[in-house]
């Protein structure tokens, strides 16, 4: 039986019910996203970064994020895309660890809402003594600024007030910034208004006091809800997008998720399907054209109250323009043949596409949607999403 709750969604129709419904604050995060996103722009533009851009276009850039932030780095990366002049690479905020490669070559860039974090600190460090060039998103006058300042880097000061509820537009828009200063992508004046008002609008569209059949979040949200997800993306952006929505999924609403490419699942990935709960029971249910009727009269006599199995549900993310090419000389391509395979096992599928425009704002169109999708689950569920029971539970443990 469900232990997902359908109604509260419906039922988010005043300030008051959300309070109580979404104590984190949550759904006020997706809400504000475009508001943080210029307010970073906003920090850039008061920024003095002459010493990050002095040098030109780094070897490499390297990018380690905490809490709000720690999907910063993976999202740069799907927006500088495999194209990029420069490798854009993930470092591990917890372990503050440089690569033994990292050097004078290379730019360093550490976001955070505190500033304290000390793995994030441990790296500033580092790329001090090995003579990088250092970026720091984080409050003014946090140990993390004043490394970084110490080492004669830039720091793009956020409000002293940054926090969860800043989400993570706040961070990522001054590395986004930074990287077209650093010749690492392009990006006109225009892009980051542009994925602000792509923010208001998903925003808009997937407000809490609209119904669940109107809402592409909530609907999204009861698809997945006692499912495994699993996400195939087509694109960098979209990869990009779907890596945020795992790491969130686990995070936020305590769901664990499988992501890949479209191409990585062609190549092996697509076996989930086949696997227990992936592949349907009985040679009828293997039929890949099975008989409508026949569905019906199941869903028709389904015991309400039994146990339904856990099963997998695929989400497939795609940026159609990262593929627009392909998709006219091609009829079947392979995100329709995933689609296509995992409808034949009787496993729902949902399609998620990038509206057009900038690379920015579709990345921005797919997150903030993702992340209304999460939201709504975890409050389902009856998670509070962001509370960190077990994280705590285990620093506290680990003192």
């Amino acid at each position: 039986m469900s232990s997902f709750d359908e109604t509260l969604l419906d039922g988010l129709d005043s300030p008051a019910v959300i309070d109580v419904a979404d104590p984190a604050g949550r759904l006020l995060v997706c809400a504000s996203a475009a508001a943080a996103a210029r307010r970073g722009r906003t920090a850039v533009e008061e920024s003095d970064l002459g010493a990050l851009v002095a040098d030109g276009r780094p070897r490499s850039l390297l990018v380690a994020g905490a809490g709000v932030h720690a999907d910063a780095a993976t999202l740069l990366i799907g927006l500088a895309g495999p194209g990029s002049p420069a490798p854009v690479v993930r470092l591990d905020a917890t372990a503050g660890q440089l690569p033994g490669w990292a050097g004078v070559a290379d730019v360093l860039a550490v976001v955070s809402s505190t500033g304290e974090e000390p793995g994030l600190v441990a790296l500033a460090e580092q790329g001090a003594r090995r003579g990088c060039r250092l970026l720091a998103v984080t409050p003014a006058g946090t140990p993390l600024a004043d490394v970084v300042e110490g080492g004669h880097g830039s720091v793009v000061a956020l409000p002293a007030a940054a926090g969860a509820l800043d989400g993570p537009w706040l961070g990522l828009v001054p590395l986004v910034l930074a990287a077209e200063r650093l010749r690492l992508l392009s990006l006109p004046d225009s892009d980051v208004e542009r994925a602000a008002e792509r923010l208001e609008q998903v925003a808009h569209a997937c407000r809490p006091a609209s119904e669940s059949f109107l809402n592409p979040a909530k609907e999204l949200a009861v698809g997945l809800a006692d499912h495994v997800p699993v996400l195939w993306a087509e694109g960098p952006l979209a990869l990009a997008a779907a890596g945020r929505a795992a790491s969130q999924l686990g995070v936020v609403a305590g769901v664990p998720a499988v992501v890949s490419s479209v191409a990585e699942a062609v190549a092996g990935g697509v076996a989930l399907l086949d696997g227990p709960l992936g592949a349907a029971t009985g040679s009828r249910d293997r039929d890949p054209l099975p008989d409508v009727a026949d569905e019906e009269l199941d869903e028709f006599f389904a015991d309400r109250d039994a146990d339904v199995p856990m099963r997998l549900r695929a989400v497939l993310v795609v940026d159609a323009e990262a593929g627009s090419d392909a998709a006219t000389e091609v009829r079947v391509t392979p995100a329709t043949a995933l689609a296509d395979a995992a409808r034949a096992r009787r496993l729902d599928v949902t399609e998620l596409a990038a509206e057009p425009g900038p690379p920015l704002a579709r990345l921005a169109g797919l997150v903030a949607t993702l992340d209304h999708a999460v939201t709504y689950l975890a409050l389902g569920l009856g998670e509070q999403p962001g509370a960190g029971v077990t994280v705590t539970e285990l620093a506290a443990r680990l003192r």
